[in-house]
């Protein structure tokens, strides 16, 4: 078995309620559990992509700093993982004092088996503090407001004083209404500007949309979409895949583990047989996650990423088994797009010891009064 094999297991019938959690530290051994951990996330609809072993494994692998460690903590039923947490450790010093602060990966959460997310994640958590005793904090980034695990992280179930900050939105369309509800919305100069691009594109004989999914996929796909992307205006920023080898070697292996998982697509947009625009796209149960998009900056005046889009919402719409298009962020070429949202957080914890309290959560609760607005104190 592969570390991408999908397989689906089932739960236990009688779940014994004697949870046992393992601290996992090497690949190898996250490998062997990948099967239901990711068939565990695509049954959830509350659980994102990020959220996977294809996901987590390959940001261990590839994008942690030079100084950083990670354990995984294992709650196991018997012998069925039935929830988890993953976990960066990252050797800080402050004030002269050497410290670890705790990570878990952004956009990532503490995962459980659904309906036993208020027995799973306190062991989780606690499970942590307890290896950790001596942490200057557990740092989350990116958590979505309709994630189970909050309304547990704002109670007392969780040990510690916590810090919860706003932190943008994610824009998404709900497919199971018809696409004019959200057009009616459009701006008049949106609207003409769409009906403007398309006629261009009209104009040229050979143009193909090419969304490609499942055994459709090949190696030379990525090459493809890290060229559209590196030659707009994030690569001209440093920004793009291409310009960091870690970063191509991160996406390389999250999209092979995607494409065997049958979660991967790729779109494009070509003319006269070059592409143009470019999408990354993860398809996890019925909902489509933008993830990463480009275009060649020769054909700015055409707006292909913009051509590209509309056509795939417009695909979403169309497709039964498709129920929601979440696009993640909330830029401000997205806004036009009148979509709804959901809002994210930024919580932080700290152990309740006065080193911590005084080095990191006053401060962090005094920056928060200077951000947003006072940030969300336990």
């Amino acid at each position: 078995m592969t570390d991408i094999d999908n397989r689906k297991k089932p739960y236990p019938e009688q779940p014994s309620g004697k949870i046992e959690i393992k601290t996992l530290s090497s690949i190898e051994a996250l490998k062997e559990h990948a099967s239901f951990w990711n068939s565990l996330v695509e049954k959830s609809e509350k659980m994102t992509p990020m959220m996977s072993a294809a996901w987590v494994i390959s940001y261990f692998e590839h994008r942690l700093q030079p100084d950083d460690s990670w354990i995984c903590q294992i709650a196991f039923d018997g012998p069925t993982l039935v929830g988890l947490i993953p976990v960066v450790i990252r050797p800080v010093t402050i004030l002269g004092v050497k410290t670890v602060k705790l990570i878990i990966p952004y956009r990532t959460d503490a995962i459980a088996q659904p309906g036993r997310e208020n027995q799973i994640i306190p062991l989780l958590f606690n499970s942590v503090q307890k290896l950790f005793p001596k942490n200057c904090g557990i740092e989350m980034r990116g958590l979505r407001e309709y994630f189970p695990s909050v309304a547990i992280y704002r109670s007392s179930a969780i040990a510690g004083k916590k810090v919860f900050l706003p932190a943008g939105r994610g824009l998404f369309f709900d497919c199971n209404q018809p696409l004019a509800n959200y057009q009616s919305r459009f701006s008049d100069n949106f609207s003409k500007n769409l009906i403007r691009i398309n006629r261009k594109l009209e104009k040229y004989a050979d143009r193909e949309f090419k969304f490609i999914q499942r055994s459709d996929i090949n190696d030379t796909d990525f090459d493809k979409f890290a060229a559209i992307e590196t030659s707009g205006w994030k690569g001209q920023h440093g920004d793009s895949i291409s310009n960091d080898p870690n970063r191509v070697n991160y996406y390389r292996a999250l999209t092979n583990r995607l494409a065997h998982l049958g979660w991967l697509q790729w779109h494009f947009l070509e003319i006269d047989g070059q592409a143009v625009a470019t999408q990354m796209a993860v398809k996890k149960g019925d909902t489509l996650v933008v993830e990463k998009n480009g275009y060649n900056e020769k054909f700015k005046k055409l707006s292909p990423g913009t051509l590209l889009f509309e056509q795939m919402v417009h695909r979403g719409f169309e497709d039964k088994m498709t129920g929601t298009i979440d696009c993640q962020s909330d830029f401000e070429w997205m806004n036009k797009w009148q979509m709804d949202h959901y809002q994210y957080f930024d919580l932080f914890i700290y152990p309740k010891k006065l080193w911590p309290l005084l080095t990191r959560y006053y401060p962090r609760l005094l920056k928060s009064l200077f951000q947003s607005g006072p940030g969300q104190q336990r």
